[in-house]
């Protein structure tokens, strides 16, 4: 529960920097190519050294829908990018829930 609840926390974070970096870049989508390239360069690395029993050709035989997860994580990350800079971090958290709460309803 306390890994979660520090997740919950980095969470929290992700959004608000990733609206400073597109203030940095110039561009919500390139601060959402730059946060999701270092997010899947950390998963592979340690998906390589941690033994794994997974088998590169395994990704090739996967359902249609296994790539919502990935797009869902990049709209929520450039989501994150151009609302939170209109929004602010509350609102959009707050948005965030409801949305998941209709979700859980439907």
């Amino acid at each position: 529960m306390a890994a979660a609840a520090l997740i919950g926390l980095a969470l929290s974070q992700q959004p608000a920097i990733n609206g400073a970096t597109s203030g940095f870049l110039g561009s919500a989508f390139a601060a959402a190519a730059f946060s999701l390239t270092i997010s899947a360069l950390l998963v592979a690395g340690v998906f390589w050294f941690s033994g794994a029993p997974t088998q590169a050709g395994q990704f090739l035989t996967l359902p249609w829908w296994s790539v919502l997860g990935g797009m869902i994580g990049a709209v929520f990350v450039a989501g994150g990018a151009i609302l939170v800079p209109v929004t602010g971090a509350a609102v959009f958290f707050v948005c965030l829930i409801a949305g998941q709460l209709l979700g859980a309803v439907i």
